[in-house]
């Protein structure tokens, strides 16, 4: 039968205290697309989550994916005061989704500017966008942590003509037509469906075969999409490469036309995945530079960048791990129990640990850089702003 998503409906069992069923229980990625929110009633709303989430789920490359399409204003009413926003967040959650794509369309005369946003759950952050390092047991065993900031990411600020953003509609249209086989010619069963849910069942070439509940048929790649409609293909890419880099720790393209979030998230993804793989050494070479732009962007600067202070805590992971490494006796002992034994100089942590405090001023919230304030100030002998750093952290976690 067909899934059909009533999110007024889950709204409501949600403000009962509720947890409304998953629509799609048993998909490992749960992608939920919304209609963009929109303002000044240009009626593209729907057309845009569309296209933006109709290809994020074609080049996402990933195994046991289902869509959640939801269809309508979020904008608050008299039924409903919560914010677009706020009603995003309690579907995310109530429905455990993996990676969640919205955003905003507004116009300005003759022009249309579009936001894209792609949102990633906390769980999903946790299991799959977070690193740790471990220290020595001769330190005491305390773990140092990074997590992938932001976890709210806009994607893209796009800018197209009116004509361009009028012809969108028709884009859609003619992208979403299931067809009876993969090609152009095959007869047309129905179109993709809004307000439901869907899930790719094989690929063939371009053509993916997409399951409804009721219709199985084919779409295509997005030929369709030319001109001031091509680039938020590339914001859909960055959303479908974050859940590629969940299955196979690919770290995602990035295309011109996207922002400082994506930008931000991308460099955070290469240096650590770098820093998981890089050998002795190689850490202030090959595994910084991607931070270099952000790392200027310090508490010294005018600015702060997306993220906030997480540059500073990878770059504290790194100079940590690099220490330690240097510090490792060569012998034939087994790997684990040399590194057990590495007992840094408390001066040289307190070094650290003071060039990261620097960065907490700009961004006094982030718990991964307090937590490891009071790990590395306790280390250091530094027991009051352990303390001080740790209470931060609590408070900030709230």
């Amino acid at each position: 039968m067909k899934i059909l998503i009533d999110p007024d409906q889950d709204l409501r069992l949600i403000e009962r205290g509720t947890r409304p069923a998953l629509y799609i229980p048993d998909a490992r990625y749960r992608v939920a697309v919304f209609t963009f929110e929109d303002p000044d009633n240009t009626g593209l709303g729907n057309a845009l989550a569309g296209l933006v989430g109709r290809e994020t789920l074609l080049k996402s490359n990933v195994g046991s994916i289902g869509v959640l399409r939801y269809e309508g204003s979020l904008a608050p009413s008299p039924a409903q005061a919560l914010s677009y926003f706020d009603k995003v967040e309690l579907l995310v959650d109530a429905q455990d989704v993996t990676l969640a794509v919205w955003g905003m369309v507004r116009r300005t005369g003759d022009l249309v500017s579009i936001d894209t946003y792609a949102q990633l759950s906390p769980r999903v952050v946790d299991e799959s966008f977070s690193w740790s390092l471990r220290l020595p047991a001769a330190m005491g065993s305390q773990k140092l942590q990074a997590h992938v900031r932001p976890a709210r990411i806009l994607v893209q600020h796009h800018q197209m003509s009116l004509e361009e953003a009028r012809s969108l509609a028709t884009v859609v249209k003619a992208l979403d037509t299931l067809r009876a086989e993969p090609n152009d010619g095959a007869a047309m069963i129905a179109t993709l469906p809004i307000g439901s849910a869907y899930w790719v069942s094989r690929h063939e070439g371009d053509w993916i075969e997409i399951s409804t509940g009721t219709n199985k048929g084919w779409v295509r790649s997005a030929g369709f999409c030319v001109g001031g409609c091509a680039p938020l293909l590339d914001a859909a890419r960055f959303s479908a490469g974050l859940l590629q880099f969940m299955q196979s720790r690919r770290v995602p393209e990035l295309p011109a036309t996207l922002g400082p979030d994506a930008a931000a998230v991308q460099a955070q993804l290469s240096t650590l995945e770098q820093l998981d793989t890089a050998r002795p050494g190689q850490f202030e070479i090959g595994v910084l530079r991607p931070l270099a732009r952000w790392l200027d962007m310090g508490p010294d600067s005018a600015a702060t960048p997306p993220g906030g202070a997480a540059f500073a805590n990878i770059r504290t992971l790194a100079e940590v791990a690099t220490s330690l490494q240097a510090s490792m006796r060569r012998s034939d002992e087994p790997l684990e129990r040399r590194f057990n034994d590495v007992k840094l100089d408390p001066s040289r942590i307190r070094k650290i640990a003071f060039e990261l405090a620097k960065s907490s001023l700009t961004d006094p919230r982030n718990t991964d850089v307090l937590n490891n304030l009071a790990v590395l100030f306790r280390y250091a002998g530094e027991d009051q702003r352990a303390d001080l750093a740790a209470r931060l952290a609590v408070a900030a976690g709230r």
